[in-house]
């Protein structure tokens, strides 16, 4: 466990977290959301690209005032998922610098989808997350790919992480489907 009494502060109306404003809102509101776009590739784009620059400005500003290395800097966020209630998350970096994979088990908005019906690896708010997060932490353009999910029957939602040639590389077909061109 860790100390976030230096971090989080809660005031009349609002939540803040190192000085970032920040809201909790229940998991079904964000899986119902997550379920209507399902079928609309454009739309899922759209928030996964919303996502994640909101996540850049967030962990750039976190990194600026801090002045974290990128090591400390993914420890420090692997705490505040915790926090969050975002399940247990994990890390490895696969190549040094900007390469990664990132598992999360017990992710509660997945385990509402699989609940709910979804049988596939495809949520654009958390790839956001993850890609925006990365992104401000290595200070160069990171984008995510789910590979394995709680949704499809597994234990763990597994995520990689790395410029878009290594993720084209590594999963073609998937890199396809999520990054490919769209009407």
């Amino acid at each position: 466990m860790f100390s976030v009494s230096k971090q989080v502060a809660i005031e009349e109306g609002a939540i803040t977290l190192n000085k970032q404003p920040v809201a909790i809102f229940p998991i079904s509101f964000l899986g119902d959301y997550i379920i209507n776009i399902k079928g609309d590739l454009n739309e899922g784009r759209r928030l996964y690209e919303s996502v994640k620059k909101g996540m850049i400005e967030f962990s750039v500003s976190l990194g600026e005032e801090y002045q974290l290395t990128s090591r400390i800097f993914l420890d420090r966020w692997i705490k505040y998922c915790g926090f969050a209630g975002w399940g247990t998350v994990s890390y490895k970096i696969v190549e040094e610098g900007n390469c990664g994979i990132l598992s999360i088990a017990e992710l509660p908005l997945h385990k509402y989808l699989r609940d709910k019906g979804v049988k596939v690896p495809s949520d654009p708010l958390f790839e956001g997350f993850i890609a925006g997060s990365a992104s401000g932490t290595f200070k160069t353009d990171i984008d995510v790919i789910e590979t394995e999910c709680i949704c499809s029957g597994r234990d763990i939602c597994v995520y990689y992480w790395g410029p878009k040639e290594y993720l084209k590389e590594k999963f073609p077909d998937r890199y396809e489907k999520l990054f490919g061109e769209t009407q």
